[in-house]
């Protein structure tokens, strides 16, 4: 799985993901043309548990970035998206209209702490 590192609070982040027919770097990309669906599953910590390891899980709406037969996905932080440190779990979905539904493979998403000076 690939990582990047951000800071929580971060507002304006860029995230892009891949779909792909399937999970090998090598497979093809999934053609968006058509795409009637465009999220990122995020599986974030949950910050109304003391309990470490509780996650909540939430959505992200998407959008096609460039060319639609490039198969990208992107995605733009607001306030709240990123707001608790700890591992993000990001994976894009795609679906055409009910009938066939793609995902990518997941990304690992590190939030860092603010550090104060």
């Amino acid at each position: 799985m690939a990582e990047k590192i951000v800071v929580a609070g971060d507002i304006g982040t860029l995230i892009r993901l891949r779909v792909r027919e399937g999970t090998k770097k090598t497979d093809p990309l999934v053609n968006l043309t058509g795409v009637t669906l465009t999220k990122f599953l995020v599986r974030k910590p949950n910050p109304a548990s003391l309990e470490n390891g509780t996650f909540v899980d939430v959505e992200w709406t998407a959008v096609v970035e460039g060319l639609a037969t490039a198969g990208t996905l992107a995605y733009t932080t607001v306030a709240g998206d990123i707001d608790v440190p700890g591992t993000y779990i990001v994976q894009a979905k795609v679906e055409f209209g009910g009938l066939s539904r793609f995902h990518s493979t997941p990304v690992e998403l590190l939030v860092r702490a603010i550090r104060r000076v």
